[in-house]
């Protein structure tokens, strides 16, 4: 099975192994593939093409193949993600959307790490690493506001408890000490 497969390196395929001037044909190539605008053969004849004009050596159908199904299975997992996000985003009332986002925030840094554990034997461009990066760094983005999001809440929450209880001292006669143990006790709203 599939699932049963030691992680690991593994042995870099002949894509992994061209040298770094082939970079732009390789984020070419993927590019391609991931628009699906264009038969599979069609493009890797183009991507030999394109790495014999830089005096490298073809790619085999094979190992464009096997590029070509890690990328697809890659980008249909985040594709699948992005959908499943969504849908849970229209479901998810905005008290409950602090929880999600820490949630989605967790779960995309894993995803990220587990592409960086792939990235060895899934042919990642510079490219890909970068925008791996940047997805990393917005998942961090997405908590750090979500953070000050539910700590600006609660200073407002706690400055309208506290008008509530000075409202309570002037209107009933209440002492200031039994205000503030009403918000204390009650309210759970520590001064």
């Amino acid at each position: 099975m599939a699932g049963d497969r030691a992680k690991g390196r593994g042995r870099l395929s002949s894509i992994d192994m061209l040298p770094d001037e082939a970079q732009p044909d390789i984020v070419w190539a993927a590019e391609e593939l991931r628009k699906r605008e264009r038969l599979q053969k069609d493009i890797l004849a183009e991507f030999n093409a394109r790495i014999a004009d830089r005096g490298l050596s073809p790619v085999s159908a094979t190992a464009f193949n096997r590029y070509s199904t890690q990328l697809s299975l890659t980008t249909r997992r985040v594709e699948e993600t992005h959908r499943i996000v969504a849908a849970l985003g229209d479901r998810i009332d905005p008290a409950a959307s602090d929880d999600l986002t820490m949630m989605i925030a967790d779960l995309g840094k894993i995803l990220v790490f587990e592409l960086l554990q792939d990235a060895g034997h899934a042919g990642f461009s510079p490219k890909d690493a970068k925008e791996l990066a940047m997805a990393a760094r917005s998942f961090a983005q997405a908590q750090r506001a979500s953070t000050d999001r539910i700590l600006k809440l609660e200073k407002e929450m706690a400055g309208k408890v506290e008008a509530v209880a000075e409202a309570m001292v002037r209107e009933t006669g209440l002492s200031a000490e039994r205000a503030a143990e009403i918000r204390n006790q009650v309210l759970g709203v520590r001064k």
